[in-house]
């Protein structure tokens, strides 16, 4: 992260951010997910996220890692402890396996980010897949990261902001 300008470091000195590394492939799956509640009950996360979870489907049989990510779901939700998943997939693969592998289906909101092409250049757009039980947005919008954090802007027909539009976006935002 240093590399925007932004250093993680004061917030690992403060306790309020923790990394856990670990191949799942040095331990079965099931030792793996055992070791993170472990930590998890030491360290009483608000948030975990995993990334990407897509590197736990080359374990075993993709049934079995979706019944222990449906348990690992369960398990973080009756500690109330909300989870991030990243997953290293394609648009392709998405069309091809509606499902996602069954992650879909354990998360209240899926949100898809992705490298497009507009106008011959690449940018990142993001949208709401699904988000249960709430009001969303279904347009997909286009993401930058700076130092001045996270900024959503809509794509126009050329692919350029257009500022009174984004304007009319930010004001809309909620009520999409």
């Amino acid at each position: 992260m240093k590399s925007i300008g932004f250093s993680l470091r004061p917030f690992v000195k403060s306790g309020h951010l923790s990394f856990y590394y670990a191949r799942p492939t040095l331990q079965n799956l099931e030792l793996h997910f055992i070791a993170i509640k472990k930590l998890i009950k030491e360290i009483n996360p608000a948030v975990v996220i995993l990334d990407p979870v897509t590197n736990l489907m080359t374990e075993g049989p993709n049934s079995d890692v979706r019944g222990m990510l449906t348990r690992f779901v369960d398990y973080l939700k009756v500690q109330q402890v909300t989870v991030l998943f990243t997953a290293a997939i394609t648009v392709g693969s998405i069309e091809s396996n509606l499902s996602d592998e069954g992650i879909s289906s354990m998360v209240d909101t899926w949100m898809m980010v992705q490298d497009i092409e507009v106008d011959e250049e690449r940018a990142r757009s993001i949208c709401v897949m699904k988000s249960r039980g709430m009001l969303h947005s279904y347009k997909v919008k286009k993401f930058t990261i700076s130092s001045n954090g996270v900024s959503l802007d809509s794509f126009t027909k050329s692919g350029k902001k257009d500022s009174k539009r984004k304007k009319e976006e930010h004001l809309n935002l909620a009520t999409d």
